[in-house]
């Protein structure tokens, strides 16, 4: 989740269950600096978000064939 999105990736948020349904058939992982810029700490995320900075999101933009920018 980059930008906007990683607001859907807090506790209690409206998408918080969107999140954990899609958490248990596949990774989903939330942008760090992106988080931090909306003042919203690791803490606060859901339990299966996967916290990745820039480097771990180009790791993983590179790695895989596809990405879900949109979703």
């Amino acid at each position: 989740m980059i930008e906007d999105a990683v607001v859907g990736a807090r506790k209690g948020s409206a998408f918080a269950g969107l999140f954990e349904t899609a958490a248990k058939g596949c990774s989903v992982y939330v942008l760090g600096p992106d988080l931090a810029a909306r003042g919203i700490g690791e803490k606060d995320l859901i339990q299966d978000a996967k916290l990745v900075d820039y480097g771990g999101f180009v790791e993983l933009v590179t790695s895989h064939d596809r990405t879900q920018a949109w979703l």
